[in-house]
């Protein structure tokens, strides 16, 4: 059970809270032990709390996808192919943080474009439109609107965090 708890809080922290799903909407085979009708208790509290990232964690993911933005401009003219690549990995996290920026929790995956569509309408067509461009340019300029409307980043920026201790 309390590997199953240490699940619980870390994937509430990703915004992921795949065992608690698992063990809230699955079907016990087996019940042997009261710690199983417990843990389903406890998943279904966890499922309710909205993810609470702090301001200095979302900053972070700004910096981080302004980093790939830039990343990939730098090598867009020799390396298209690698702008490519690092663009998907941006646009994948500017997906994500239009959920965690709200406190809500990612969606499975296969829902996730159909999920962003319904939380905000034009993030969602912009991310539509990234994926269906038909190069590294044009991918280069979709992911950048779509920074520049989730995140109001689109390039490096310098910023402060909060002290930690050493």
């Amino acid at each position: 059970p309390q590997q199953v708890r240490r699940y619980f809080e870390e994937e509430h922290a990703a915004a992921r809270p795949i065992t608690a799903h698992i063990l809230t909407s699955g079907f016990v085979m087996l019940d042997l032990d009261p710690a199983v009708q417990a843990l389903r208790a406890e998943a279904a509290q966890w499922l309710a709390k909205a993810p609470a990232p702090s301001a200095d964690a979302l900053l972070w993911r700004r910096y981080a996808i302004a980093d790939e933005l830039d990343n990939a401009g730098d090598v867009l003219a020799v390396d298209p192919a690698c702008a490519s690549l690092i663009l998907h990995a941006a646009v994948n996290k500017l997906v994500e943080y239009a959920f965690v920026s709200r406190n809500r929790n990612l969606p499975r995956q296969k829902e996730l474009l159909a999920a962003l569509d319904t939380l905000d309408a034009e993030a969602g067509a912009r991310a539509r439109a990234f994926y269906a461009a038909a190069d590294a340019p044009a991918q280069l300029i979709a992911a950048t609107a779509l920074a520049a409307h989730l995140t109001g980043a689109t390039t490096f920026f310098e910023w402060d965090s909060v002290r930690q201790p050493v």
